[in-house]
């Protein structure tokens, strides 16, 4: 995708292409952009994520207002 991009700003003969530490370049230039790294998932937080889990607490609170 970058080469596409550069492909259409620079219309030099032969193209100019990306270099090998590209993305290294641009997210170090780039303070808005910031890596993450991803964590294991918490099995007890998926459990309270289950639609059907959700549903039946809401399905509660409503029968607990009325």
């Amino acid at each position: 995708m970058a080469n596409i991009l550069l492909l259409k700003c620079d219309t030099t003969s032969p193209p100019t292409t990306v270099g090998e530490k590209w993305v290294y370049n641009f997210t170090r230039h780039t303070p808005e952009l910031k890596i993450c790294f991803a964590r294991r998932y918490n099995y007890q937080r998926a459990k309270v994520e289950d639609p059907r889990i959700l549903g039946a607490w809401f399905q509660q609170v409503n029968e607990a207002i009325q």
